[in-house]
Order: structure tokens, then C-alpha cells, then sequence
């Protein structure tokens, strides 16, 4: 389907700071309980029971509320190759940061994650040719500035992590702008089921090799820490798809430079981290830029 084919979608733009900022929250949890489980699974044993968590729930929201048509018709797409670019790029984004967690901290791995902004004006021309509005570069490069100086680069190890994170960021304007696209056909509904088909389908692969890992049945705490990130996994990714669906990728997507500030306090409260003066200043860059890209985003646009 070609841009200029595509119907127009309404913009909702209070809605989608409302949710992306809640989204920005859940994606954080999710990397700490993450962080917090990496000691006693695997990598790729937390990528299936995040994925396998979130298809169990997902499952669940569409029997409950799927009643008025049957479940093969509500889940019905004929858009399928969409759905499946739109998992893979998440799934491999979600592998690269679960890897980088490994050794890199918390607030590294969100400001890395926020690169993904940067890469979805690019991905966009390249993927659909959808032209590059240069005023939106000016919010995205002033938040793009807090992120350094919360990041301090001169300071930082050229850790495998940071590239692994990195590249998660590049992957995830991918999986933003086919998420977007496939809202001009699908509910969100059926886009998120099949996000977690097809990632709990491919994260199992691994695991025929490595084994399931059982250690979550023997502490209670263990349990919760694998439980919830599962939980909070599917309400990021749900708050994400309303975002998208309530305003263009583009957009919308700078305001998840508001994970970094969430990560740096969940930094301080778990791990013990202390603010400095260029990480406040650098928080306070990345709220001017997300005010300026919302300022300068060009109002005429559909």
C-alpha cells in the first residue's frame, strides 16, 4: 500500500502524549524487572515469557471483550506480511536490549533506546519515501542534546552493550512505522495478538537448545520479578499502540526520550544512582525538545 493511497487517520494529540507518556513509564519497568531477572534467565528464556506472558493476557482482553463476532473473524487479517515485519523488528529490538542490559546500566540502555526518533524519519524515506519534514529536526536534535548530556560520552566505556542498544534503537523505528501503517487496517487488538504469536513462536526457537528454566517455580520473588515483566511488556506495548494509532510515528515518538528521565529514577531507587548537574540539565533538554517538536510539527498534516 503506497502513501498516497493511504486513508487519512484522525490525530488525537493529547491523547497520544497521555498514553506515550504512560507507555515511557511501563517500558522502563519492564527494562528494571528485566534487569533484575537477568541473574537467573537466560536471554532468550526472558524474550519468550515476556512474549508468552503478554500472548496469555492478550488472549484473555480479546475473549472477554471480542464477544459480539467470532474469535477467527475478529482475528481475520489480510495483512499479514504487516504484522509479521512489524513483530520481528520488535522482537529483535527487544533481544539487543535484553542483551545490552547485561552490562550497561539502566539509564544507558533507555537513553540508547531513544535513538530510535533519530532513525524513524530515515526509515520512513527509505521504507515508504514519506519526505522528511526538516523543522520536526529541531526538537528532535535539542532532546536528542539532553540525552548526551544525561549520557556523558566522554565518560562512558565503549561497552558491547551500548552498540547491542544501539541497534535496538535502529530496529525500533522499524517496528514504529509498521505498527503505524498497520493501523489503517487493523484494530490494535489483533495488531498486538500477532506481535505475540509471532514473538512467542520465534523466541521459543532458542530454548529448544537451552531448555525452559524452571528457577521461577521455586521463589516466590523470582516469580514476580518474571511476571511482571510480562505484564508491564504488554501495557507498553499497548499504550504504545494507542500512540501510534492517535498520532503519526514522527510525532509521537520523541516523547519517549521521557523513558530516560524514568530510568535514571529507577536507577536511583534500585541501583542506588545519584544525579548529577548535566543529568538535570539534560532532562531539562529533552522536555524543551519534545515542546518543540509538537510547536514546529506542521499542523496540516494528516
Amino acid at each position: 500500500m503506497s502513501e498516497s493511497k493511504l486513508p487519512p487517520l484522525k490525530m488525537e494529540l493529547k491523547k497520544a502524549i497521555g498514553v506515550s507518556l504512560i507507555a515511557s513509564l511501563c517500558y522502563a519497568l519492564m527494562l528494571a524487572f528485566t534487569k533484575e531477572s537477568s541473574g537467573v534467565f537466560s536471554t532468550a528464556q526472558l524474550v519468550f515469557y515476556r512474549s508468552f506472558i503478554c500472548l496469555v493476557i492478550m488472549s484473555f482482553w480479546i475473549v472477554v471483550n471480542g464477544k459480539k463476532k467470532p474469535l477467527f473473524q475478529h482475528l481475520k487479517t489480510a495483512y499479514l506480511k504487516i504484522q509479521f515485519i512489524r513483530s520481528m523488528a520488535g522482537l529483535t529490538a527487544l533481544a539487543l536490549f535484553f542483551f545490552a542490559l547485561r552490562s550497561i546500566t539502566l539509564s544507558e540502555a533507555s537513553v540508547l533506546f531513544n535513538t530510535t526518533p533519530i532513525f524513524v524519519p530515515i526509515t520512513a524515506y527509505l521504507w515508504k519515501r514519506i519526505p522528511i519534514d526538516h523543522r520536526l529536526w529541531v526538537g528532535i536534535g535539542v532532546a536528542f542534546m539532553g540525552v548526551i548530556l544525561i549520557m556523558q560520552p566522554e565518560t562512558a566505556h565503549l561497552e558491547v552493550g551500548l552498540w547491542l542498544a544501539l541497534m535496538g534503537g535502529a530496529m525500533g523505528s522499524v517496528s514504529t512505522l509498521a505498527l503505524r501503517f498497520s493501523h489503517y487496517t487493523e484494530p490494535t487488538s489483533r495488531t498486538l495478538f500477532y506481535y505475540f504469536v509471532f514473538g512467542s513462536a520465534v523466541s521459543s526457537i532458542p530454548l529448544l537448545w537451552e531448555g525452559m528454566g524452571i528457577e521461577w517455580l521455586k521463589d516466590p520473588r523470582t516469580l514476580f520479578f518474571l511476571l511482571m515483566v510480562g505484564v508491564t511488556g504488554f501495557l507498553y506495548q499497548l499504550f504504545f499502540a494507542l500512540s501510534v494509532k492517535y498520532a503519526p510515528a514522527k510525532l509521537i515518538s520523541p516523547f519517549f526520550y521521557i523513558t530516560v528521565v524514568f530510568g535514571m529514577i529507577l536507577d536511583h531507587i534500585f541501583w542506588g544512582a545519584h544525579f548529577h548537574f548535566l543529568e538535570i540539565l539534560g532532562i531539562v533538554f529533552v522536555f524543551l525538545g519534545v515542546c518543540l517538536v509538537v510547536l514546529l510539527y506542521p499542523k496540516n498534516k494528516k
